[in-house]
């Protein structure tokens, strides 16, 4: 939904010194490339080389939108914004003004979205610009504006709560098919208990129609975009001592009233994601016990830092031979999929490969998609410090919309380890 402006940052011939030139282009490459890993790997031994004062807020601010520091975000965009508007134009500036919205978004401070958004609707509504983006944002929060942020409330200590594998019972659908081998937790809502899917694919929380009539969530009227409807949810608890409140959840805009996704795979009432995970701050999934722990003190960040960034998705840093690999977080996959650009970047290795083939489903909330797949004997990469081998791996030989990835890490990648640790505050994954 983003547009993407143009933006041409400095327009001028600089006349630097050699090292003070080479780390300006190393760090506007980077962030034209959109390479974030790697741009904060290299910025802190960059910046003090760099003598423009906009570029180094604008690397510093987008690298914090990327790693899950919004206020910083925010507060170096702004400089750029209100002091540097001439250096960078104004569809530079525009740019910048979406990424501060998303960070208020992020906050829950629906407010400022609006304020800003209604301010360069109007400053702009006659100028040749496409401002369909704005406006979506103010149609979007507009009638949320007073509603408060999203906040969670926990004792002071680890917080443990046991999950299942596969949905308990039979689901409230009459062909009662819930798949197998993701993350059921208990959430309680009105003294009753559901069972949710912990998913750090998906953005935010989701929810049937059937659902949000039942538990009696408040739907915002006059809304509705790719995703769906918008309501609010006063209070859920996690298990029986984490409680999450003012909770703005999409319901699913599948054809049928009473699932989130409508391929036939799944049916399932509830979905809650990275809006939760954010705020909680570092979730341990024990993959051998069947527990998670929400630990009161979080873990040291390792010796490879961060390896983590939201990028429309939860991204892990990973590569191989080819360079660096996309993969996407999502355990709300119950597998993993290699996608087209994977197939693209081996295509010589691959391309006379005699594989067993099949059509496979690929894709997420709230769209999904079919591509033909070819199985590989063995995948190998490194990440989170050690080399990975995936042995009988599928991957996708004909072109789907996920183009940009190069594939989905799910809950068949989670389960090659005893322990995985997902650090909001650090951005950092680790595994035992």
């Amino acid at each position: 939904m983003k547009k993407n402006f143009l933006i041409s940052l400095f327009c001028i011939l600089i006349s630097l010194n050699i090292h003070a030139q080479q780390a300006y282009q190393i760090v506007n490459n980077l962030m034209g490339e959109k390479d974030w890993f790697t741009l904060n790997e290299k910025y802190p031994r960059l910046k003090d080389s760099i003598q423009y004062v906009q570029l180094k807020l604008i690397a510093e601010g987008l690298l914090a939108s990327h790693f899950n520091k919004p206020e910083e975000a925010i507060e170096k965009l702004n400089n750029v914004i209100y002091n540097h508007q001439d250096e960078i134009g104004s569809m530079g500036a525009l740019s910048l003004i979406q990424t501060v919205m998303e960070q208020y978004e992020i906050l829950g401070k629906y407010d400022s979205i609006v304020k800003i958004s209604q301010t360069v609707t109007d400053q702009l509504k006659d100028a040749p610009i496409d401002l369909a983006w704005f406006e979506y944002y103010n149609n979007k929060y507009k009638t949320l504006r007073s509603y408060p942020a999203p906040t969670i409330s926990r004792p002071d200590k680890n917080v443990t709560i046991h999950f299942n594998e596969e949905f308990q019972g039979e689901s409230n659908f009459k062909e009662n098919n819930t798949i197998k081998g993701l993350i059921y937790i208990p959430i309680s809502i009105n003294d009753s208990i559901y069972q949710f899917i912990l998913d750090t694919g998906s953005p935010t929380t989701f929810i049937s129609k059937r659902f949000a009539e039942e538990i009696g969530a408040k739907i915002v009227d006059g809304f509705e975009d790719d995703l769906g409807a918008i309501a609010c949810i006063d209070s859920l608890k996690i298990g029986k001592e984490i409680t999450y409140k003012n909770i703005i959840a999409y319901i699913d805009k599948a054809d049928s009233r009473d699932r989130i996704v409508n391929t036939g795979v799944v049916n399932v009432d509830a979905v809650i994601g990275l809006d939760f995970l954010r705020l909680i701050g570092e979730v341990q999934i024990d993959m051998k016990e069947h527990k998670i722990v929400f630990p009161a003190k979080f873990s040291q960040i390792p010796k490879y830092g961060s390896n983590i960034l939201y990028d429309g998705g939860l991204k892990l840093y990973s590569k191989d031979n080819s360079g660096q690999l996309s993969f996407l977080i999502d355990t709300g996959n119950s597998g993993l999929d290699f996608y087209y650009n994977y197939y693209k970047k081996h295509e010589r290795e691959l391309f006379n490969l005699n594989a067993k083939k099949k059509e496979m489903v690929g894709g997420g909330l709230p769209s999904y998609f079919y591509y033909m797949a070819m199985e590989v004997p063995s995948i190998k990469f490194e990440c989170l410090g050690k080399n990975i081998t995936i042995n009988n791996a599928y991957v996708a030989y004909t072109s789907h919309p996920e183009t940009k990835l190069d594939g989905v890490l799910g809950m068949g990648f989670m389960k090659l380890f005893n322990k995985v640790t997902i650090n909001f505050k650090d951005m950092f994954m680790t595994v035992e």
